[in-house]
């Protein structure tokens, strides 16, 4: 299997691994999943919080790609493509409880950065699709950044609390419900 090969398998079982144990799972456990040594992993990754910084980039790539595949969507009204965007979460991804990365900043700082850097970047998509929302009259006439401070500042309330637990949500239920009350906030 070529380098490339096996970073993807790490990955895929770092995922998996991640929804099982949370944040907390150790490099035994994964090598486990895996049925892989440690030794081979540590050969594409130096530590465990390489794999879990390269995680989140992996998650919010695949976010930006489904958000594309929303955006180009010609069947959905704005409202629904806004909707999908805010509440795009790859399949990989459903179940993990991404409130841990909060919970390891100090011990694992390199996957918690990168995360706060993806979910503050890349909205000028989000910010036309609100535009054009207001231009074609099915959104109220609203600044696109305070949408974007409301979704962020409600995501870091997921994130940076128990906030979801005290809900009785998992992080996906509640990110529709933060989505479907910012839309139809907007919505004419």
């Amino acid at each position: 299997m070529d380098r490339k090969a096996v970073r993807s398998k790490i990955l895929t079982g770092s995922l998996k691994v991640l929804k099982e144990k949370g944040a907390r799972f150790t490099m035994d456990d994964l090598a486990r999943c895996l049925s892989m040594s440690k030794k081979t992993i540590y050969k594409v990754f130096p530590d465990k919080e390489a794999i879990l910084a390269e995680l989140v980039d992996e998650v919010f790539d695949r976010v930006a790609k489904e958000q594309k595949v929303l955006l180009e969507d010609l069947s959905l009204s704005v409202s629904d493509k806004l909707r999908g965007i805010l509440c795009v979460l790859p399949v990989e991804a459903r179940g993990i409880n991404f409130s841990e990365f909060f919970c390891f900043r100090d011990k694992y700082p390199k996957p918690y950065e990168r995360m706060e850097n993806r979910i503050e970047s890349n909205w000028e998509p989000t910010f036309e699709l609100i535009r054009r929302g207001m231009e074609e009259g099915e959104i109220r006439p609203v600044n696109p950044r305070v949408i974007k401070v409301i979704y962020e500042s409600a995501i870091e309330r997921l994130l940076y609390g128990r906030k979801t637990a005290e809900m009785e949500l998992d992080y996906d239920e509640a990110l529709e419900q933060i989505a479907g009350v910012i839309i139809e906030g907007i919505k004419i």
